[in-house]
């Protein structure tokens, strides 16, 4: 099995189960029971959440995919691949700030890593001040 970090996003809302990584590997098998699981005891927990009642999850046989960006090489020098960890948590910033609208719209790519990574570690820094 790869290396390689993806990231499952539950739409409530929309009632959906998302999973990508950049790569569209497949998905391991134990993800999606585990997440059923999880909001199995998130319904249990909150039996009077509105939308935890549907239980829609018990009806998804497989996740669709969020559109992240393609993780493939653009060029000689290989910027973005291997940068799973950053894609992941660019694509779960994106889904905090803009929800499901960020659904294969997102604005940065694989390529443009080192600037990303950057940005990251500054705002890593800045927090430690």
């Amino acid at each position: 099995m790869p290396n390689h970090w993806g990231l499952v996003v539950v739409d409530m809302a929309n009632m959906n189960i998302y999973f990508d990584d950049g790569l569209t590997s497949v998905v391991p098998p134990t993800v999606l029971p585990a997440i059923k699981e999880l909001l199995h005891m998130l319904a249990e927990m909150h039996p009077s959440h509105p939308t935890l009642q549907t239980q829609f999850w018990k009806h998804c046989n497989n996740f669709n995919r969020f559109g992240m960006p393609s993780q493939a090489p653009v060029d000689s020098r290989m910027i973005g691949t291997g940068s799973c960890g950053i894609g992941v948590i660019m694509a779960a910033k994106d889904f905090l700030k803009k929800g499901s609208s960020c659904i294969r719209n997102f604005q940065w790519r694989y390529c443009d890593m080192d600037l990303h990574r950057k940005d990251l570690m500054l705002q890593i820094l800045n927090w430690s001040l």
